[in-house]
């Protein structure tokens, strides 16, 4: 009598902790940290790095931090990185084009 009680508290106790695990059930259709690709979180999206010609002040340019991954749109691409007194790091193309992928 024992084991069969036994067995009739284990089994529901059991279902009630495996359908209490999540699962993640489906995705999202937005997504915040991504609007340009909402169906997949894993794809940052990517920045447009600004010209170095478009402007001679530095805090006009393009912000990168520390895990950030420069990706050149085009195979002769030249980019230049400065890093102000506060010390971040902007970025701007000297030639072709690039752009910022942030970690993720």
């Amino acid at each position: 009598m024992n084991k069969r009680l036994y067995k009739y508290l284990l089994i529901p106790t059991l279902a009630l902790v495996f359908s209490a695990c999540g699962g993640g059930g489906g995705s999202s259709s937005t997504n915040p940290d991504n609007p340009d690709n909402p169906d997949n979180p894993d794809t940052p999206t990517l920045t447009q790095i600004v010209s170095c010609s478009s402007s001679t002040n530095i805090a006009d340019y393009t912000s990168l931090s520390s895990e950030d991954t420069i990706v050149k749109d085009t195979a002769d691409t030249v980019v230049t990185i400065y890093h102000d007194s506060d010390g971040n790091k902007l970025v701007c193309v000297e030639s072709g084009s690039a752009s910022v992928q942030p970690s993720l």
